[in-house]
């Protein structure tokens, strides 16, 4: 079945942020307190100022809220930020969106509990982002850096998450960008990631949370056409070839699930897994 909801690629990258939040997870509570767990390990609550880096969308931010007095979310997108703004409810007063960048945090030295960077880290320049972590986070604060891997799906009891693999790994491994290798392919294991410079402590690695999120066909297909891997693909071959992949990954989901229905009423499971990665900064 031809994949008519997605004809434009155009419209998908201008759309990348409303499809991210639709379908991407946020952060799960259970991330949330190893974090705060691991910053009481150093620092006694109340908190007051924690900064989310490459704040994205925002989810990462609207997770710290209700820990910290209030949470600075930044990002280098004037897109990102108004529509983080936007999508943030009311509840959530204490949050404030600023333009800034990872390698040039605007924060007083040794001020700062928690640096967190949720699923943006590779695209930092990480010894410059580590420097400055260091200067900001007072002595005893946390830096937490975490990212979830390729989307997991499932068709009722059915692994299917060798259909993603095929299609990223393989067929467009070539049109990933390395900073996107990082962490799909390395997993945060690269040396960059074994220390942040500045801690004494070895960093604590935590690969066990996963978030499962409800799904359909489409929704998955939608959510791999608007990666940068696939934006680079449509970038470098064009949209007829692009639409090739995308039609020929959907239906071999189909053929794996063994329906023929619409996309959109294939419901699927689509698992998360996570890496948090955190360190301290030395009293």
């Amino acid at each position: 079945m031809a994949l008519k909801s997605m004809l434009n690629l155009k419209q998908v990258s201008q759309n990348i942020l409303q499809n991210n939040t639709k379908f991407r997870p946020g952060t799960p509570p259970q991330l949330v307190k190893k974090i705060t767990d691991y910053l009481g390990e150093s620092l006694s609550p109340p908190y007051e100022t924690a900064l989310d880096m490459g704040c994205g969308s925002g989810r990462s931010a609207t997770g710290l809220a209700p820990h910290f007095r209030d949470v600075v979310a930044f990002d280098n997108r004037d897109d990102s930020l108004n529509f983080a703004k936007k999508s943030n409810n009311s509840a959530n007063f204490n949050i404030i969106y600023r333009k800034g960048s990872a390698e040039n945090i605007q924060c007083l030295d040794n001020s700062v509990p928690l640096v967190c960077a949720g699923q943006c880290a590779h695209w930092f320049s990480l010894p410059q982002f580590y420097s400055e972590a260091e200067r900001v986070l007072m002595p005893g604060g946390t830096l937490a850096v975490y990212g979830y891997l390729l989307p997991s799906p499932h068709y009722q009891d059915k692994p299917i998450s060798h259909c993603v693999e095929k299609l990223m790994l393989e067929k467009l491994i070539d049109f990933m960008p390395e900073q996107s290798k990082v962490l799909y392919v390395e997993k945060y294991s690269s040396p960059v990631f074994q220390s942040f410079r500045f801690n004494q402590e070895p960093l604590e690695r935590d690969e066990s949370m996963t978030v499962t999120l409800p799904s359909t066909v489409l929704d998955l297909v939608s959510y791999l056409a608007s990666t940068s891997t696939m934006q680079n693909f449509y970038a470098q071959k064009g949209e007829k070839e692009a639409l090739g992949v995308i039609n020929d990954f959907q239906d071999s989901l189909l053929d794996q699930i063994g329906v023929s229905d619409d996309p959109d009423n294939i419901e699927l499971k689509v698992r998360f897994d996570y890496i948090l990665i955190m360190g301290r900064k030395p009293f």
